[in-house]
Order: C-alpha cells, then structure tokens, then sequence
C-alpha cells in the first residue's frame, strides 16, 4: 500500500504542495482564534454520581466555584479609618458587573430587635467613641462571622464576592479578577495593610496568565535549543527546517482544526502540541536520514524520496496506526475530558503523519540536492558507537533479555503502587499571587475551599420544622468533628444570630437577610438547605479519605433520620473524586492501549512471538516513568498519566522502526546476531538523533516557572532516554533470543 501512497504523492507534487500550503495557511488563521477559556467544570465532568450531585446543587444553589475570596492581613483592621477603607473597598467590588454579592463583617447585625449593623456606619470623622477591641470582642463570639469573616486574633478578614453566571468560563472571571485586584492594591496603599486574593476564580486566572505566557516561553525555548542541537547533528541549516517542517505542519493543522470546531484548549489538551510535534519529529528524522542515503548513494531526488517512503514508511505507517488505536481508546472513557484529549491526540498523530508522507518528500524533490546532502563522517561515527555499545549485548542475548524482563518485573510493584493526587494549585507557581493566597487561608482560616452537605427533607416537612433543624445540626457537628474542616456553617448561624422567642420567630427573621444570602442557605421550593465547611488546599487524597469518614458518620445519620437525604457535594468534592477517576482512567486506558498494540504488532507481523517480543521496550519507559515518581515521593499527579501517553507514542515508534528494519534484513542475512546489528546501526542513528533532539527541547522546558511544565519536561525527558536503551540495548537482545535456538545460542 505505501508503493501506491509514494506513487501518487510524486506523481503530483505541484498539488500537493499547493494543497499543504492553502491548507496550512487556512489553518495558521484558525489558531489565532483558539482560545483557552475553558469552562471551568470541562475537566472534572464526568458520567458519575458525583458529578449528578454536583449539578443537582448548582441547580437549587447556583454555582459554588464563581466566589472570589479576599483575605486583608493588618495590625489595625477594626479601627475606624481601617474600616472606612474596607466599605470602600465592598462597595466598589458590589458596583462590579457580573457580582452578586459581597459579604464581609460590615453586614454582621446585632442580636436585638432592630438588627442594626453591628459596624455602624455614623460615626464621627475622627472615630470618637469607636471602641476596637469591643468590636472584636463581638465579632468572634457572632455566630456569623465567628470562624468566618474574621481571625480569632483580628488581624485578617475575609471578604467573599460571588460572581454571577452559570459555569463561568475564565474570561468571565477575568472581568471581575482585574478590577478586585486594581481595588486591592489601593486599599493596600491607604491602609498599609495586605490583601490576598484566594479561591476558585483566582486560581484560575493564574492557571490561565501563566499558562499562555508558559507555554509560549517554554515552547519558544524547547524549540531554540532544539534547532540548534539538531543543527549541530545534521550539519546543515536546511536539513534541520526540512525534519522540523512537517511535524510543525501536523501540529499546526490539528490546532487550527480544533479552533475551527470551537474546541476549548485547557486541561489535558495543553500537552497537545509537545505530544504531536514529537510523534511526528520521530517518524520525520527517519524519513529524511534514509532520503539523503539516497540522496548520497547517486539517486535523483525524486527516486530517493520514493525509495525512502517505501523504506520507511511501512513504519512510519504502523506506528501511526497503533498509536492512533491506542489513543483511539481514550475516547470510551466516561470523563469528556480524557475522551477529548484521545481523540485530539488520534486525530493530530494522524496529520503529523500525512504531514510527513506529503510535506517532506514534496520538499526533498523541489530542494536541490547539495542543500540536504550532508557529511555523513558524524552519521558513520554515531553507528560505530551505537555498534561498539550494542554489540556486548547482543553477545550476551539471553542474560540482557533478562534483565529486561527482570527490570520490568522489578518496577511493575513501584510503578503499580502510585496512588493518584491532584492539589488546585499544581500548575501555577509557587510565588503566584493565588498560590500564596492560599497558603495564607489554610493557615489563617483553615482553607479557602468549600465542600458542603446538602439536607432535603420529604414532603411532609416544613420549615422550620424542629426536625429538618435537628438533621441540619447533626450534619453540621459530624462537619465540625471532622479532620481539617473548619468554618461550619448553616441555617443554624443565622438563626442563632437573630432574635425571636420562638424558632418560627426567629426565621421570620431570616427574611430581612439579602436574598443572595438566603438562596445560599436554603431552597424550600427543593426541600433542601446546606451545611457549609472550608477545606484546606492539601490534595484530593488526603481530602477524599476525609469524606470517605464524614460519609460513614452521613450513613449513620440516614438510619437516624431515614426520611432525610444527606449528600456530601462541592466542586472541590467533585474534583477530587473525578480528578483521581481522570488519572486511573488515563491510566486504565493506556494500559488497554497497550494491550491493543501488542494485538496489532501480532497481527501485522503474523506473529505472537514478536507481540510478545515488542512488550518489554515499549513497557519499560512507562515503568521506569511510574517507578521514579514513587522513589522520588510524588503522587501519580495528572501530568505523570500525560508524560505516559507520550512514553507510550515514543516507545511503539522506535521498536517499530527497528522490528521493521530488523525483518528487511534477515530476508537476506539468516544469522539473527549479524541481522539485529546491522539494523541498529541503520536505524540508530535516527533513534539518538531524534533523542537527543527531544531531550534538548525538553531540558529547555525545565526552567519553566510553571510546577506542572517542569515536571512533565523532567519526566519526558527520562521517558525518552529510558525509551532509547529499551530500543537499542534490551531490543535487539530480545530479538535474537526469539530466533531459532540455531541461531541465537549465546
């Protein structure tokens, strides 16, 4: 079939060069309008019940993941012109489009009749008569702001603004981000004090700032750094542009199809660009070092762009072929997201290698042939080394298969026991405003995150029913008796703020609060109210153990009020549950993957032998990858799982490279031995190359300030040189073992 494929692409070239350019072109002005406004729950969606519980509550309760959260650290906070300060500052966040409301200690009220504000806002210009410390002394005792608004020491306040909208994409959130912290920054100035800004929408537009200007820098130096170590192993400027050309044409059409169909770029899909440009520089390294032997052996350009397509491109296909399958498999995933980002991936393998089919050999014909023909001195000395290191093993066939299967046996404990983790502020860095934002509201305040337990009651109940009160203050107590949550809060607050003799009295109450407020607390149409508590920013593992014990003391409650529903729920509840179900099912489907490409290899090569043969180089990277995190003390964090789709690429592309030249040559060289080395030193040039050239780009990425760049640039790059030994020390070993006794007797 690739005879017939090489044909019909040099039998045109004019048109095919001309359709790749409009195309590429078209696609160029696609990209300009992709956007990275993500929709904040797209990545952790998924067809549970956890999900179902959270959209039944942003339902009765709007969004709980819209809250912008300020903490102002200060000496002086309670005194008066300190306090002037702070309802300018409320004031001008409630006149913001797009904000809800504010709540601060200026709304706390008094518990008499007249429920005046407990801040009063006559007072003489110079404070007279203003006592701070009585004021404190009300505020920490105040069911409202008790462990809510205000330290127990006074000297930091929360301010929470939440923000109008239904899943509000970060542009969204950006409108009302920029100001707050414009607002911030005088209040800052007039007060002396500091003001940190926490929560959801804060994160976010730090994940987003950062991410843009990230990538662009670590994609910009990756590429620099690797351009010129590829420079200085092909020995001509116009063979590097040549290999790098259409890689970057396959990446550039699959990002410009994805902005075509409106596909959000965030998550998972950020890895994208690094993943198809390097599946597609693989199979293009091979392709134009075999075109310039060609090229040097006297050929025309056209014949040795056809004779390189033949040569090659078997493996360039196959390769393209399972890795396409294999990420194919992400697709039945029941998490949007990770089903996104398998068909992204499938549908950018697949132009990367169309790419590479009309792209470079399109280029090697019209090029003139003393442009690509370079020294082949550097090409004959690198085989000469790879020959002098493979040759030891290929001796000693059976002891270094071995050691393979011993090694990967080794790993598969360590590898398998990665428990998966994800922290909101992994991928922002360290110093980012967000980040310390929330360093500062887990030690001051217990956290800035929200999980919350829904109470609904049956038909026969209604408020204020002493039963629906009694439920909703046991949920909260198991709550408050829980590890790490703090900051309870309730319909019980409220009342215990406000007077009355009786409870019906003191609900009554309730409806001079703001609506905002009260549609927060409580939905009576739905039967249902909710039960409030902060969690500090420490993972999903840590916390989803913490809800596995508030849910045995919820069961406990069910039996005791078996008409009652108690549901604990939350975007952070359903994150950390769905984010862990996104790295086990990246994980899961990768091993179906796996699974999927030893059946092809065993179809393709009418063999289960070399199936069987193929799993060691291409698992061994994924091992290694697994095994370092667990030495190395981190969880399988979401950017491990991507490090492992593109592991999973690399390894399949360069076994089958070397598998496919391997079979070429014993057609005529029966000797197992003689055959796996002269395919090594023809195939691993191209192998080190491409290694070499990737692990540059990758080093680069390393100094990115982002956490999560770092990592995934650390991690691909011991990918990559793990993915090479694989290949060119465990591989050929195998290959010989699984030959005839005669001719692989050590």
């Amino acid at each position: 079939m690739i005879r017939h494929i090489a044909r019909l692409v040099l039998a045109c070239p004019k048109f095919w060069a001309i359709g790749s350019v409009i195309t590429t072109l078209v696609m160029a002005v696609c990209m300009t309008q992709i956007s990275f406004d993500i929709q904040p729950s797209a990545t952790i969606t998924s067809d549970n019940q956890t999900s179902r519980d959270l959209a039944r509550f942003h339902d009765e309760y709007g969004r709980d993941d819209n809250d912008v959260v300020l903490l102002i650290e200060g000496d002086d906070l309670l005194q008066w012109n300190q306090l002037q300060q702070l309802r300018k500052l409320r004031d001008q966040l409630q006149e913001l489009p797009g904000v809800q409301y504010v709540a601060s200690i200026l709304d706390v009220r008094r518990r008499t009749g007249s429920m005046i504000p407990l801040i009063p806002r006559d007072v003489a210009d110079d404070g007279a008569g203003f006592d701070a410390e009585t004021l404190l002394s009300e505020l920490i005792k105040h069911p409202i702001s008790k462990d809510q608004l205000i330290s127990d020491d006074g000297k930091m306040l929360a301010m929470w603004a939440r923000i109008e909208g239904d899943s509000l994409a970060v542009s969204g959130i950006t409108q009302v981000i920029e100001p707050t912290k414009r607002f911030a920054r005088q209040y800052e100035t007039d007060t002396g004090a500091t003001v940190h800004i926490a929560g959801h929408t804060a994160i976010r537009d730090d994940v987003l700032n950062s991410l843009q200007r990230a990538m662009f820098i670590s994609c910009t130096a990756a590429a620099i750094v690797a351009f010129f170590v590829a420079l200085a192993l092909f020995r001509g400027l116009v063979a590097v542009v040549v290999v790098v050309t259409a890689p970057a044409v396959g990446a550039i059409w699959t990002f410009g199809l994805m902005a075509a169909c409106g596909e959000q770029v965030g998550g998972l899909l950020t890895a994208l660009p690094n993943l198809v440009f390097t599946i597609g520089l693989t199979d293009s390294v091979h392709l134009l070092l075999e075109m310039q032997n060609e090229l040097r052996a006297g050929r025309t350009s056209r014949n040795a762009a056809y004779r390189g397509l033949v040569r090659v491109g078997p493996a360039c296909w196959l390769t393209s072929v399972t890795t396409v399958i294999g990420f194919g498999s992400l697709m039945l995933s029941r998490t949007p997201s990770v089903a996104a980002f398998g068909m992204w991936t499938a549908v950018g393998t697949s132009f990367a290698m169309l790419a590479n089919i009309v792209v470079l050999p399109t280029l090697v014909m019209w090029l003139p042939k003393r442009w690509l023909i370079t020294n082949a001195t550097a090409t004959h000395r690198m085989s000469d080394w790879i020959e002098r290191m493979v040759a030891p093993m290929v001796r000693r066939s059976r002891l270094t298969a071995a050691i393979g299967v011993g090694l990967c046996v080794l790993l598969l404990g360590p590898a398998l026991s990665q428990e998966p983790d994800i922290v909101w502020t992994e991928t922002i860095p360290d110093h980012s405003s967000s980040a310390v934002a929330m360093r500062h509201a887990d030690d001051k305040l217990g956290g800035a995150l929200l999980c919350y337990v829904t109470v609904r009651w049956p038909e026969s109940y209604q408020m204020p029913d002493s039963q629906i009160i009694k439920a909703t203050a046991r949920a909260q107590s198991i709550l408050r008796a829980a590890p790490q949550f703090s900051g309870t809060f309730s319909i019980g607050n409220v009342l215990a703020s406000v007077p009355g003799r009786t409870m019906r009295d003191r609900f009554r109450m309730i409806d001079r609060m703001p609506e905002a407020i009260q549609s927060g607390l409580m939905n009576e149409s739905a039967r249902s109210l909710v039960v409030t508590a902060r969690v500090p920013n420490d993972g999903a593992a840590a916390l989803n153990k913490r809800i596995q014990g508030v849910d045995v003391e919820l069961e406990a409650l069910r039996q005791e009020f078996p008409d009652f529903e108690f549901t604990i729920t939350g975007t952070v509840v359903a994150a950390s549950r769905n984010m862990n179900l996104v790295i086990m099912d990246l994980a899961r489907s990768l091993a179906v993957a796996a699974v999927l490409i030893f059946i092809v290899f065993t179809i393709a090569f009418r063999s289960i032998k070399t199936g069987l043969l193929s799993v060691v180089p291409n698992v061994l990277p994924l091992l290694v990858t697994a095994a370092g995190l667990s030495f190395c003390g981190y969880p399988l964090l979401i950017t491990a799982a991507l490090t492992f789709s593109l592991c999973l690429g690399l390894a399949v592309d360069d076994t089958l490279h070397l598998l496919i030249r391997y079979r070429a040559v014993r057609r005529y060289d029966r000797d197992a031995r003689s055959a796996a080395m002269k395919a090594v030193r023809q195939v691993g040039p191209a192998l080190v190359v491409t290694t070499i050239i990737l692990f540059s780009g990758f080093a680069a990425m390393m100094t990115s300030p982002l956490p999560g760049v770092r990592l995934f640039a650390g991690l691909s790059a011991l990918t990559l040189v793990t993915a090479l030994i694989g290949d060119l020390l465990i591989f050929p070993a195998m290959l010989v073992v699984g030959s005839s006794s005669s001719e692989s007797k050590d």
